[in-house]
């Protein structure tokens, strides 16, 4: 059967099949994402350190941040993340900021609380895991989550409205 196929098939016709394949596979319906991308384009990407900034993570931590290095993400839709984080060796704090293209990527939890500032939003306060923030903007969905561990550092529900407020300043830079 496979030496049938093989003698049959015009090599001309397979790479056209196989372009063919690969242009479908670029055309994703993101009806829903904006600035999403589309067949032939890659979305814009955000280079969200410059927005969520070393300042802001010192601030909201009460310690110097250093920059964290993030898990490779191969969605093309992620378009920009920045981690900061503080470590004292017993303890450590984390701020995690992502934009993704679309609105598919918001889920809010049904304990959630409503953001005040977005049409489309939510806050949840983990009293033991921390704090994160989510909402719509120009279809693209923001994130922004800060968590603490350890002896050195306040809970993270303690920072609730200084992540809160922090998450209002992104929503205002991008």
């Amino acid at each position: 059967m496979l030496r049938a196929v093989g003698r049959s098939m015009n090599p001309r016709r397979g790479v056209a099949c196989w372009a063919l394949m690969l242009a479908l596979a670029g055309c994703v319906d993101d009806s829903d994402s904006g600035k999403g991308a589309t067949a032939g384009s890659a979305p814009d990407r955000i280079d969200l350190c410059t927005i969520v900034t070393q300042a802001d993570a010192s601030a909201l931590f009460g310690n110097p941040a250093r920059p964290q290095a993030g898990t490779p993400v191969l969605d093309q839709n992620m378009l920009g993340e920045c981690l900061w984080t503080w470590d004292s060796g017993s303890s450590n704090q984390l701020l995690q900021a992502r934009v993704w293209s679309g609105a598919r990527y918001y889920r809010a939890p049904a304990d959630a609380r409503s953001l005040g500032f977005v049409d489309r939003g939510f806050i949840q306060v983990h009293p033991l895991g921390g704090v994160d923030v989510e909402w719509v903007q120009t279809g693209r969905t923001v994130s922004l989550s800060y968590s603490s561990v350890g002896p050195d550092v306040p809970g993270a529900a303690n920072r609730t409205e200084a992540v809160e407020a922090l998450a209002r300043k992104l929503k205002d830079r991008l």
